[in-house]
């Protein structure tokens, strides 16, 4: 079983690919708290992401799970649920 923060870690290290470091909060807390909107992730993007955390999760993830609106850090919670 996933732990919440592991799934912190494969969230963080997913936008890391995705998005070049110096866009990026360069706290590792402050990172946790951007809300996904607030990152340089446009629709593509955000589809990769929760493609690639399916595979990581090894559970399905709908696309509307990732909300913009969601810090790294309440995604993670949001798919803690799911990862069980």
């Amino acid at each position: 079983m996933l732990t919440l923060e592991s799934i912190e870690e494969k969230i963080v290290l997913r936008i890391r690919e995705l998005v070049a470091a110096d866009k990026l909060p360069g706290e590792p807390q402050a990172l946790l708290a951007s809300s996904l909107g607030e990152l340089p992730l446009d629709s593509l993007d955000l589809l990769t992401l929760a493609m690639k955390l399916e595979d990581d999760l090894g559970h399905p993830i709908e696309v509307d799970v990732i909300d913009e609106s969601l810090s790294i850090r309440e995604l993670a919670q949001a798919l803690s649920g799911l990862a069980k």
